[in-house]
């Protein structure tokens, strides 16, 4: 409900940084150190989301013996709810806290995925079924909090004529090195244990864990950033 400003109202853009600078865009991506930890944590927690997309219907089944349209209606019913609220709060959240420290959207990416490690661990330990879906529920409400803050980090991360180039770069990395894998990750190691159980519990928490240590390491560089700013 809020009016759109004019495209580049804000923003000043010499004509040599406006010019598309081609492939040589993308490894100019890597000189940006904060936008690479985003995105390195954005691709580990897409890897925990795409495995737990994928295979937590089936653990309801195999782990709680529930009828497969139950356990797929729980999850997307799950999914809708808390992808909507948790992004909305994430965004409102973030953006509060960030106007008064300057840490904010970073913060709310290393807490969210700090969170979502036990939250995930739980919803595949406990013996409860309604315990279990209710830890699940809260894994992807804390996943999901971070989706504001980290595609604005995206952006702000790097000069305003490569925000296209981060963007691409981000959507590739994300599904290349994250979603793509992490089903078929998972089913190698349930097959080869015999144990769906124990190849979620090492794969998906464990890859929250990477994107949690990537997203503190943000926190710490940005807070280091405003202290030399001042």
């Amino acid at each position: 409900m809020l009016r759109e400003p004019a495209r580049g109202a804000t923003e000043a853009i010499s004509q040599s940084t406006a010019d598309a600078p081609g492939w040589r865009g993308y490894l100019d991506l890597f000189k940006h150190p904060r936008y690479l930890l985003v995105v390195a944590g954005y691709v580990a927690q897409t890897f925990a989301m795409g495995g737990f997309s994928f295979w937590a219907p089936s653990f309801l089944v195999r782990a709680h013996h529930m009828e497969l349209s139950a356990a797929t209606g729980f999850f997307g019913q799950a999914l809708v709810l808390t992808g909507l609220v948790a992004t909305l709060a994430g965004g409102y959240w973030a953006t509060v806290w960030q106007r008064r420290t300057g840490t904010g959207y970073a913060w709310v990416l290393a807490l969210s995925a700090i969170g979502a490690v036990p939250a995930a661990f739980l919803s595949f330990t406990l013996a409860d079924p309604a315990m279990a879906k209710l830890a699940l529920a809260a894994s992807m409400f804390l996943l999901f909090l971070s989706t504001g803050p980290v595609n604005t980090l995206i952006l702000e991360t790097v000069p305003v004529a490569m925000r296209a180039s981060a963007v691409a770069m981000s959507i590739f990395a994300i599904h290349m090195f994250g979603d793509l894998w992490s089903p078929k990750v998972v089913g190698y190691l349930s097959d080869k244990w015999g144990d769906l159980q124990r190849a979620v519990l090492w794969v998906l928490p464990g890859a929250l864990v990477i994107s949690a240590a990537f997203w503190i390491w943000l926190v710490v560089d940005t807070r280091r950033r405003k202290t030399i700013e001042g």
